[in-house]
């Protein structure tokens, strides 16, 4: 159990599921996803498989039209299911934001242990959206970034009350990219 899940609760636990891969270099490669599976992603194999492959091809088409930045048929995603949806959105804008080959979305999809024949479906879904999903994942909500800093300390070194005090204050100024101070 990790330090977080102690400070939850005695029955608290806390699951961090990691993949990585070695190549014949010897070298480290994490997935796709980062280091550790988001909770969406690491559902997401049995999401499909309770879900079957229609609905995940729905799923991926869902996802695919959320990525561009399109309204979504709510009765549509009702249907499918809340976990497959966003299993698979997740699994696509992870690739999409990691610019990932198609032989580590079959290596990374396959340590999850999702069926051939589903990676397929999602290879097919990021081949045919790719493009118009990285413009969608790039327009995306950003936070905005540092553009200046401007930085002063003070030092007060005595006031009339008292003859020694050397209390610093900092003054720090941030200027971001949208023009906030």
């Amino acid at each position: 159990m990790s330090r977080g899940g102690a400070l939850m609760g005695k029955r608290a636990l806390v699951t961090q599921i990691t993949h990585t891969h070695t190549t014949r270099e010897g070298f480290t490669v994490d997935p796709f996803w980062g280091a550790t599976a988001p909770p969406a992603i690491s559902a997401f194999g049995a999401a499909i498989e309770e879900g079957g492959r229609d609905k995940l091809r729905a799923a991926l088409g869902l996802a695919v039209q959320d990525l561009e930045g399109k309204e979504l048929d709510e009765p549509a995603l009702l249907e499918i299911g809340t976990p497959l949806f966003v299993g698979a959105r997740a699994v696509l804008s992870a690739a999409v934001r990691a610019n990932a080959q198609e032989s580590d979305l079959v290596r990374d999809l396959g340590s999850l242990r999702i069926q051939e024949e589903h990676v397929q479906d999602i290879l097919l879904a990021m081949s045919r959206g790719k493009e118009r999903m990285t413009k969608g994942v790039q327009s995306g909500l950003r936070f905005p970034a540092v553009d200046d800093v401007r930085w002063r300390v003070d030092v007060t070194i005595s006031t009339t009350a008292l003859s020694r005090v050397l209390r610093p204050s900092v003054l720090l100024q941030l200027q971001l990219s949208d023009g906030c101070l």
